[in-house]
């Protein structure tokens, strides 16, 4: 990735908005907030390795994102904040004599990774090479030891003790800290809008399998079972316990 000439702060929330670059002698705004960057992509039909967007596509999220200021009642920060760095960047852009190319960035620092993932919103992590899923209550910054691990406290669904209800269960996700920049891609804990671009049907496929756990909840059921178990006795095997991974 090219280097940026300037990093651009916005002077009320001091987060890096946007980048400002030349590649093949052409201004080139790169949006890197992950808040913005996560907004953007659902609301545009770009690929995640050459993102794109013109202005028009920018000013079309400003409109739609000021109706839904308008109609809720008590908006939060962060909708607020994603809405001032997008005009922002769409007044710097208007201010350019030569309209810029306009980026998406596809990587996130440590130090602004705990943004792209908000409080209520489901994020997926990997699980023997497919997905688990997870619903965001609260994110925090873990210090120890001199060494610096982003702290996701998370839920997911799983049958309680009597094996009859589905109810919520708390992991603690952690991220250690990473150096330098890493693709959305790479990252351990990915958000969903990321999944509802490259995985359009895992999402489907979590709920169908959850529904068939769901199936078993109503006492035994004979099945023939091929696979991880501890031996108890010559005749029977213990059958490790089912974790639910149900998209909310």
């Amino acid at each position: 990735m090219e280097p940026a000439l300037a990093v651009v702060l916005h002077p009320d929330t001091r987060e890096q908005v946007f980048e400002k670059l030349i590649i093949k002698n052409r201004p080139v705004l790169r949006i890197v907030c992950p808040m913005l960057i996560g907004e953007l992509h659902k609301v545009t039909d770009c690929v995640l390795d050459d993102c794109s967007l013109t202005s028009i596509q920018l000013t079309k999220y400003l409109t739609t994102t000021r109706e839904e200021l308008n109609k809720a009642s008590h908006p939060d920060r962060r909708t607020l904040d994603v809405g001032k760095h997008a005009r922002f960047a769409l007044a710097f852009i208007q201010s350019m004599s030569k309209e810029p190319d306009i980026q998406i960035s596809d990587e996130v620092a440590f130090d602004r990774l705990h943004l792209l993932y908000p409080p209520g919103s489901t994020i997926f992590t990997k699980d023997g090479g497919g997905r688990r899923a997870y619903r965001v209550e609260r994110v925090d910054l873990s210090h120890r030891e001199g060494f610096d691990t982003l702290e996701v406290r998370a839920f997911y669904l799983d049958f309680d003790k009597t094996g009859k209800w589905l109810v919520p269960h708390v992991e603690l996700l952690a991220v250690p800290r990473y150096p330098s920049m890493r693709q959305i891609r790479s990252l351990d804990l990915v958000p969903d809008w990321y999944i509802r671009k490259t995985c359009h049907s895992l999402t489907t496929e979590l709920v169908e399998r959850g529904e068939r756990f769901w199936a078993y909840r109503n006492g035994p059921i004979c099945r023939v079972y091929t696979g991880d178990a501890w031996p108890t006795t010559p005749d029977t095997v213990c059958i490790p316990r089912l974790r639910l991974l149900w998209a909310w």
